[in-house]
């Protein structure tokens, strides 16, 4: 039978290191793959945006972070923070399966159309460890 490498779910594994590494700096802000109804007034949204295996163990995922808060500087630094937490990934003991983390989209500003609240978002290149099944 050939061996395959099974990746980690990327937004599932992100949702839960950024959760876990937020309440841990006491920041109450939700962190989910869909827009809960009605929106936490902080809120962080992760989603899978593409990537590639151009290696056995490795891939490289990407996702968008979309960082809301009721006010601008809040949302800013939210998305600075998240940013900043999944950069580190690769040196957090604590979680091996990111092994390295690279900008593709520094935070920026993106209100939200519907809402006109403060948003904003971070793209962010991650190399994961997979499994040999």
């Amino acid at each position: 039978m050939t061996e395959l490498v099974v990746y980690p779910a990327i937004e599932a594994l992100v949702v839960a290191y950024l959760s876990a590494r937020l309440a841990a700096r006491g920041d109450r802000a939700v962190v989910a793959t869909k827009v809960p109804n009605p929106r936490p007034d902080r809120l962080v949204r992760v989603s899978a945006a593409g990537g590639g295996n151009d290696r056995r163990i490795l891939a490289s995922r990407m996702v968008i972070i979309e960082c809301w808060d009721l006010r601008e500087p809040e949302a800013a630094q939210l998305a600075e923070l998240c940013h900043a937490l999944l950069l580190g990934a690769p040196r957090d003991p604590q979680e091996p399966r990111i092994r390295a983390a690279v900008t593709a989209g520094a935070p920026v500003n993106h209100p939200d159309p519907d809402t006109r609240h403060p948003r904003y978002q971070a793209t962010v290149s991650l190399d994961v460890r997979g499994l040999l099944t």
